[in-house]
């Protein structure tokens, strides 16, 4: 019998493992979706995840860019910046609005992009195509992408978020010989923004309660 009570301390150890991964995962089909206004042809399809917005090396410059996510919750936000021509750097807007202008002939030079929201494990980063120039290095996290006061357009972006999979917190350890039946056990998670306690009470060899509580 108190073999039975090990094995299922075990395992639950290992779901509470599997728990933290996902907790800090993105979830399944959750993606950045961006289009560009390009010069002489108007908004341009919806893209995501890094594919390329703009038309990069065919003179038309970007003149405005709506960006947006898909799939993540509703507390999660993106937010960007435009830098135009004749105009300088415009107010942030977020969530699918436009930065930039349309039908005024005023090229994006340079933007930054930020997550808003989001666990401190994902980041957004981008690059750009300068007019003349090419494609430059990739940014993340609010940096500039871009020029300013060089008079130079953006012909295209590509946009991607990533997250860092977060070292595995500590969990309280307990001696599985020392449990016996209906004694509840707790386990603390800690470390890289956890600390919620999870109560297991054994009720007998065929069964076990799972109450995650925050702490």
């Amino acid at each position: 019998m108190r073999k039975i009570y090990q094995l299922k301390l075990i395992l639950l150890t290992i779901f509470l493992s599997l728990y933290v991964f996902a907790f800090s995962a993105p979830a399944l089909g959750a993606q950045v979706t961006y289009r560009a206004h390009v010069a002489n042809l108007d908004w341009q399809n919806w893209v995501a995840d890094g594919q390329v917005a703009g038309l990069p090396g065919s003179g038309n410059q970007m003149e405005a860019v709506e960006i947006k996510l898909s799939g993540f919750p509703s507390s999660y936000h993106i937010d960007y910046q435009a830098h135009v021509a004749y105009i300088g750097d415009q107010d942030w807007v977020s969530d699918g609005q436009v930065a930039g202008t349309t039908g005024e002939g005023k090229a994006i030079e340079a933007i930054r992009i930020e997550l808003r929201g989001f666990p401190s494990n994902y980041h957004v980063k981008y690059r750009v195509y300068i007019q003349n120039v090419g494609w430059q290095s990739w940014v993340e996290d609010g940096a500039q992408a871009g020029t300013t006061n060089e008079a130079k357009a953006l012909e295209a972006v590509q946009i991607q978020i990533y997250w860092d999979a977060l070292p595995a917190p500590t969990i309280s350890s307990i001696n599985p010989a020392s449990v016996t039946k209906n004694q509840s056990v707790t386990f603390t998670l800690t470390g890289n923004g956890f600390q919620n306690g999870f109560t297991a009470k054994l009720i007998n060899e065929h069964g076990l309660e799972f109450n995650p509580s925050s702490t």
